[in-house]
């Protein structure tokens, strides 16, 4: 009897937000976060505060989403002891549904060197949206160029601070151009991704409420 070929499980994309654990400036993560969830695609951030939990709770909330929220979450460090199975203080956020625990403490100045969890949530996106962030998030936009991962800046003022460390052209100040971005990125994917279709109408995402 012949052998029965295996089917390929065709992979759900996994789009990255990346952005300052200090504040979601103007809402911008929650507002990426909804647009995202309504793609059919799954979410990755750093798992953390700021942009990190306002992406995440835009991507909850969205009621017809049919991917799930992603956090690699760094561990603590005292002095130079590295502590594994403590996250870090304020990780998880209360929206992450997969925590994925690292031993991994580096961020910030330090989030391209070997012990930090950037290299993760970079190598498992396939694109990526940066928002407005300082060091740890120029640092993984550092690596997403080593990487090859294909980035978009959105920021509704680009005048104001902490900006998004990216070139102004690389930077939207409309969801619509980040989807619009995202969706001809994910349209270059290989056959082993679940192919990705824009939504039927804009209307259908919630819009977080401010």
């Amino acid at each position: 009897m012949a052998k029965r070929q295996r089917t390929a499980i065709p992979r759900v994309p996994i789009v990255g937000v990346i952005g300052s654990a200090d504040e979601d400036v103007d809402g911008g993560g929650e507002k990426i976060g909804a647009l995202l969830a309504m793609l059919g695609v799954h979410l990755i951030t750093g798992g953390g505060p700021g942009a990190m939990r306002g992406a995440s709770k835009g991507f909850f909330e969205q009621k017809k989403r049919k991917g799930l929220v992603i956090g690699v979450v760094p561990c603590s460090a005292d002095g130079g002891k590295i502590l594994p199975t403590q996250p870090k203080e304020k990780y998880p956020n209360e929206f992450v549904e997969v925590p994925i625990y690292t031993h991994l403490h580096l961020s910030a100045k330090d989030g391209t060197k070997v012990l930090s969890r950037n290299h993760i949530v970079v190598l498992t996106a396939q694109v990526i949206v940066v928002l407005p962030g300082k060091t740890g998030t120029a640092s993984e936009v550092q690596l997403a160029k080593k990487y090859n991962r294909p980035v978009v800046g959105y920021q509704k003022d680009t005048n104001k601070k902490p900006r998004v460390p990216l070139p102004k052209k690389d930077v939207k100040t409309r969801p619509a151009d980040v989807r619009k971005f995202v969706l001809r990125e994910l349209g270059r994917l290989g056959p082993e991704y679940v192919k990705i279709s824009p939504p039927s109408s804009a209307s259908a995402v919630k819009r977080p409420k401010r």
